[in-house]
């Protein structure tokens, strides 16, 4: 019987370590036909996968700026829907150099005010989209899966644009999505840049969060509660060491 394909992308070392440590990888392998996309920065090491390196990226300024524009309005905006009103405070400070890039962030601020509606989002992401899909990062995934032809493409972080560029590519070849939310506290914050079929979570607490954030995108059964990774080897008794050799 042929095994199904499946893409995995990782865009953080750690990431690839804390999927390692559960087993993942042998599990996977015993019933897919896998292949890994990852940054150049680290190498999987994992015997039975085809590895291949994302390309750089190439998106642009413009789409940096309609990005952060996107992640404040989004924030301003729940500050708006929900009773909690301190949403925007999630906006990372980013300390400026120099008066042109003041200007930059003035610019983006200001910007995220006029634009803190459902519409106005939907805006900017249409809009980074379009420029996403020019760019050669997007060509070169296009035809990377052309080529391998996935049946499922299983991302393990959705706010960055790496992971975005390759969802993009994803949906327009009619490809299943699966996203893992990476961390606990990320479905509030305004960032998630990937839209998927699937999505992994944390807990409950989480998958009604999501539901709560992206009423409009998300439904409840395509939500499953699978833990984290990352916590797991924390259960792994093989790992303990004697309480004289860790004292010693």
């Amino acid at each position: 019987m042929t095994k199904k394909k499946i893409s995995l992308v990782f865009v953080t070392k750690q990431a690839v370590e804390y999927y390692d440590n559960t087993g993942f990888f042998d599990a996977v392998i015993n019933l897919f036909e896998v292949s890994v996309l990852k940054l150049p920065s680290f190498a999987l090491g994992v015997k039975g996968v085809d590895e291949n390196d994302l390309p750089p990226l190439d998106f642009g300024s413009l789409t940096d700026i309609l990005k952060y524009i996107k992640e404040k309005a989004s924030l301003r905006l729940n500050d708006k829907l929900f009773e909690n009103k301190n949403h925007h405070l999630y906006a990372p400070y980013r300390h400026t150099k120099g008066l042109k890039q003041g200007l930059k962030f003035w610019f983006i601020n200001v910007m995220s005010y006029f634009l803190a509606s459902k519409k106005g989002v939907d805006f900017l992401e249409r809009q980074m989209h379009k420029l996403i899909r020019k760019s050669i990062f997007y060509k070169t995934v296009l035809q990377c899966y052309k080529n391998t032809k996935p049946d499922l493409v299983y991302i393990t972080h959705q706010t960055t644009s790496y992971t975005l560029g390759v969802s993009l590519v994803a949906k327009d070849l009619n490809i299943s999505t699966v996203c893992f939310i990476y961390s606990w506290d990320n479905i509030v914050k305004g960032n998630k840049l990937v839209k998927a079929d699937y999505y992994y979570v944390w807990s409950d607490y989480m998958k009604q969060e999501l539901l709560q954030y992206y009423a409009d995108e998300v439904m409840a059964d395509k939500i499953f509660v699978v833990g984290t990774p990352q916590f797991h080897h924390y259960s792994n008794h093989d790992a303990l060491i004697a309480k004289k050799v860790f004292f010693k």
